[in-house]
């Protein structure tokens, strides 16, 4: 068995086909998505070895609050 022996040649990319997708096939595809829908998506438009910095903030202490005393702000 040869391996890599199907590479993309003129003769070959002459007679390619593009597929095309009805609208029932993409909306059924959509409708199966469970990832996409649990996260933020960010469209980040940069060049190959851009860094992109995403903050993260700390969770705070837990603290006991009186009925009638203020609330005491924690600093970031």
């Amino acid at each position: 068995m040869a391996l890599g022996t199907n590479h993309v040649t003129n003769a070959t990319g002459a007679t390619f086909i593009p597929e095309l997708w009805s609208d029932e096939i993409i909306a059924a595809y959509k409708q199966n998505l469970v990832m996409a829908n649990l996260v933020s998506k960010m469209s980040f438009k940069g060049k190959k070895g851009d860094t992109l910095h995403i903050p993260k903030p700390t969770r705070g202490a837990a603290s006991l609050k009186a009925a009638s005393n203020q609330v005491t702000l924690q600093a970031a």
